[in-house]
């Protein structure tokens, strides 16, 4: 069996909405709201941007994955659920006190 991998989107053309990158860093509290933080990347973009995508790298330090939620503007912590369970959104809510999260924000 072979994988397969197609262009999904090419936001930006050429070269009228140039695509831009920027990084913000999102330092935690102990409050973690069940569906995540509210967060809204607008505010740390220049005036007018779109954000197409959010990366976030698993947060090798405490074991948890941060995951931007577009759709809802929400930072959402992710947890095992077990071995072969699905990730689950953060059950302890000071679990990632202090820790900062890199978010890789593409806009444009």
């Amino acid at each position: 069996m072979a994988i397969s991998a197609t262009n999904a989107a090419r936001a930006g053309k050429d070269p009228s909405a140039p695509t831009f990158v920027d990084f913000v860093d999102v330092t935690l509290d102990n409050a973690y709201p069940g569906g995540g933080w509210p967060l809204d990347l607008t505010d740390y973009l220049p005036h007018g941007a779109t954000v197409l995508e959010v990366l976030a790298p698993p947060h090798v330090g405490t074991g948890y994955v941060p995951v931007y939620d577009k759709a809802n503007s929400k930072l959402v912590i992710l947890e095992s659920g077990g071995a072969t369970n699905p990730l689950v959104d953060l059950t302890t809510a000071a679990a990632m006190d202090g820790e900062v999260v890199r978010l890789t924000v593409l806009s444009y």
